[in-house]
């Protein structure tokens, strides 16, 4: 054993980014960038991030949620915050995902009572919002930017958006067991193809 280094209660946010290459950890009110060599903080935030969201790491930033249904970017090589945004509707953040010069953020609004899953995309260089999918039930595949398109799927149907507005090109029923998480969308051969635990399916 090289180093150990303690977490948080809930294991923290850490996790590897970056192609394996970068380590953060998340305990306490801080968001640190953890020194491979000898489990050092290269350097340590102040902010607190939701402990059940992984950060995305790219192009010399890092882009967390916190719990106050925010997103923050810093630099990846001093902690310093390039911008910050709070989301519409109480947003309850699940996960992100990174585009062509997007961040994809999914998560639930919390309105009356009633929570309503959504997908939204942030401008990576300023945080401002792109736009805003709604679904009746949760998406919870992997998503797939292709051609100036962007696909997801629930339990259920595999979901086409414009990459630039969010309209909504096409819904694709796809199964009604019930019984498809996890689910993963891959390309292959211009098809888009939905993986579920008790099916595969095929939409063009």
């Amino acid at each position: 054993v090289l180093w150990r280094r303690k977490l948080g209660s809930s294991g923290g946010a850490g996790g590897l980014q970056s192609n394996g290459s970068v380590l953060w950890d998340a305990n306490g009110g801080v968001f640190s960038r953890v020194r491979l060599s000898d489990g050092g903080s290269v350097w340590d935030s102040r902010i607190e991030v939701a402990d059940h969201v992984q950060p995305q790491a790219e192009d010399g930033r890092v882009y967390v949620a916190t719990p106050d249904s925010g997103i923050a970017a810093l630099r990846a090589d001093d902690g310093s915050t390039v911008w910050r945004t709070r989301l519409p509707g109480g947003a309850v953040v699940n996960s992100l995902q990174l585009g062509a010069g997007s961040l994809f953020v999914r998560g639930h609004e919390e309105s009356d009572g009633r929570s309503r899953p959504v997908t939204m995309s942030l401008d990576l260089d300023t945080g401002a919002l792109r736009w805003t999918h709604h679904t009746a039930t949760p998406s919870l595949s992997n998503l797939i930017e292709e051609d100036g398109v962007v696909y997801h799927a629930t339990a259920s149907e595999v979901y086409a958006l414009d990459a630039a507005t969010g309209k909504e090109r096409f819904a694709t029923p796809v199964t009604d067991t019930g019984r498809s998480f996890p689910v993963h969308l891959r390309l292959m051969e211009d098809h888009v193809v939905y993986i579920g635990e008790l099916l595969v399916a095929g939409v063009e």
